[in-house]
């Protein structure tokens, strides 16, 4: 008895000791993450020519009210229809032809 006892407590103190478990590699993990996110800064949103843009002032802070295509942006207010936006951008046709 005395013998599992004692080696129940080298294997203890032996684990506190040599302790790298998975909680010492979030923490450097974290670390590392801190130092590199101190070294470059705040980030620049990037766009691209997909990102939908306010028709009333041209921010990129738009989002869609709901699955209909209703559009709101956030810097200045204005609700629109996604579609009216694209109506826009086309040229009036009729039949195939261009109206003047």
């Amino acid at each position: 008895m005395d013998h599992d006892i004692d080696a129940m407590t080298q294997a203890f103190n032996w684990r506190r000791e040599n302790m790298h478990g998975l909680f010492e590699y979030m923490k450097n993990e974290a670390k590392a993450r801190a130092m590199k996110d101190k070294q470059t800064g705040i980030a620049k949103v990037q766009t691209a020519e997909e990102t939908p843009r306010c028709p009333a002032c041209s921010s990129i802070t738009v989002r869609q009210l709901d699955g209909m295509g209703h559009m709101r942006c956030n810097q200045c207010g204005h609700e629109y229809l996604k579609a009216a936006v694209i109506a826009e951008e086309l040229e009036p046709t009729m039949w195939g032809r261009v109206l003047n």
